[in-house]
């Protein structure tokens, strides 16, 4: 037979009850894993997007992440891409059949949303002087659209060019815009340059790489305006373009990947390689070129000390530094990443397929956040936030140093857990074990005494006389039979 809990018991059950469905919670609605000494906060999850490899290495600060600022929810199985303008709105265009473009003000807010009629988007990309560059293809026409739209989504330049979009829009210092377009059916493509007064000042026309996808290719534009982009005789090579548009040479020697360039602070370029990682310098010639287990799986992102960090084989962070090629850092990790973000403090942000992560300069794990959902573009606001977009929406993560209150709650959680437990095994001997007997105390006399102690609260009760159990008035303890 088994007996009632007693109070103490019944308390202590009933909290272990609540923990254990707080932590289903947990498991179902805030999937949330922290590794390492990193901070982290609660999450949800928003938007999908994607981004060219230009906004993935940015020079704002971050914080550590604290839990989320806003969000914005935009839909279903979307593909956004992302950017920041100037004044700290955040703009994303959706790659796939919906073609919109929304601008997300301070606080989440949408400021605007416009369909400008065209099959295919890609960008965005953000001016100089604040502007919006779009360049969008029409599948009824057969040509590609630039765009540049003013803060509030209005067009303020529009120009047509034949052939579909070869890669999204860039941006350079001196205001001037690179487009690229290609000819679907001789493989020719074009890379034109408009310069700040918004004319074309040149034009190269070349081979288009044969395993690119439109929009997978992005040139890379060095201080001094030379442009290098990856192009075909055949494979793939590395080609460098002069700031007026001749071309200056080829790397017929070199079979590159499909990766776009990066230059580091030496005004190098650097190509992924079949084995690796290629340096040459502005006139062409090798300065390192480092041999990689598998190569890399990831954008390339330049940190200020001159580290090049990506994801290997999508398992593996590694850093190389850019002037020697020498490996500073390979290091397994847990989750996998495709793409790569560089705080101004070194600090290593990544997306994989469904998680966002952190990372110290040295590869070790701060936090990752897992989203259950496809997960397509991270940025830095200019307040140090992660915007990361999803197929849903956007979430801004925020960077509040909440390191105080989370160990309090871990502590609180911690003795939750024992005090929980507790009333665990209280249930488990009450529901699986037969009850303590109330014995008549030796002091007070044989069974059938008229009082007995508890053996449990000690109570000191009076008992009548031919009775087989006793029931204790004060705890509820029951007896096993007294004879």
């Amino acid at each position: 037979m088994t007996g009632r809990l007693s109070g103490r018991e019944g308390w202590a059950a009933s909290i272990g009850l609540i923990y254990i469905a707080f932590v289903l919670s947990l498991m179902f609605f805030l999937p949330l894993e922290v590794a390492g000494s990193g901070t982290q906060g609660p999450y949800w999850s928003s938007t999908s997007g994607g981004s060219c490899n230009r906004y993935l290495s940015s020079e704002e600060g971050a914080r550590n992440l604290g839990g989320t600022e806003w969000e914005v929810d935009l839909g279903e199985d979307l593909d956004l891409a992302l950017a920041v303008g100037n004044d700290g709105t955040i703009f994303s265009i959706e790659r796939g059949g919906h073609t919109s473009v929304h601008a997300i003000g301070p606080g989440g807010r949408l400021e605007w949303e416009s369909d400008y009629g065209l099959d295919e988007l890609h960008g965005p990309s953000v001016s100089p002087n604040g502007s919006l560059i779009l360049m969008g293809y029409s599948r009824d026409h057969d040509h590609s659209v630039l765009m540049m739209l003013d803060g509030s989504g209005l067009p303020v330049y529009v120009k047509e060019y034949p052939g579909r979009t070869f890669f999204p829009p860039v941006a350079d210092e001196r205001g001037g815009i690179l487009i690229g377009t290609y000819d679907e059916w001789d493989d020719r493509a074009d890379i034109i340059y408009i310069g700040p007064s918004s004319h074309p000042e040149w034009n190269v026309t070349f081979e288009k790489p044969r395993y690119h996808e439109p929009g997978s290719v992005l040139p890379a534009i060095s201080p001094d305006g030379r442009v290098y982009f990856t192009a075909s005789f055949m494979d793939d090579h590395p080609m460098c373009i002069s700031p007026n548009g001749t071309l200056l040479w080829g790397g017929e020697a070199y079979l590159v990947e499909s990766g776009p360039p990066l230059i580091n602070h030496d005004e190098n370029v650097i190509f992924e390689v079949e084995d690796g990682l290629l340096c040459l310098d502005p006139d062409g010639e090798t300065v390192w070129r480092t041999s990689l287990a598998r190569s890399p799986s990831s954008n390339l992102a330049l940190s200020r000390e001159g580290l090049l960090y990506f994801f290997s084989g999508s398992d593996r962070i590694v850093a190389v530094d850019s002037a020697t090629g020498e490996i500073i850092l390979d290091r397994s990790q847990h989750h996998e990443g495709d793409r790569i973000l560089l705080s101004r403090d070194g600090t290593v942000f990544g997306i994989g397929w469904d998680t966002v992560s952190s990372w110290e300069r040295d590869g070790s794990d701060r936090w990752h956040l897992f989203l259950w959902e496809d997960v397509h573009d991270i940025v830095m606001g200019k307040d140090g936030t992660l915007i990361v977009s999803t197929e849903s929406g956007i979430m801004a993560l925020k960077g509040d140093d909440n390191s105080t209150i989370l160990a309090i709650a871990w502590v609180a959680l911690v003795v939750l857990s024992i005090v929980s437990l507790l009333g665990i095994a209280c249930l488990y001997r009450r529901w699986t074990v037969p009850p303590h007997p109330v014995l008549p105390s030796s002091v007070l006399g044989p069974s059938g005494a008229k009082r007995v102690r508890c053996t449990r609260c000690s109570n000191i009760f009076p008992v009548p006389d031919g009775i087989r159990y006793i029931t204790c008035p004060r705890c509820g303890l029951v007896s096993r039979e007294i004879w």
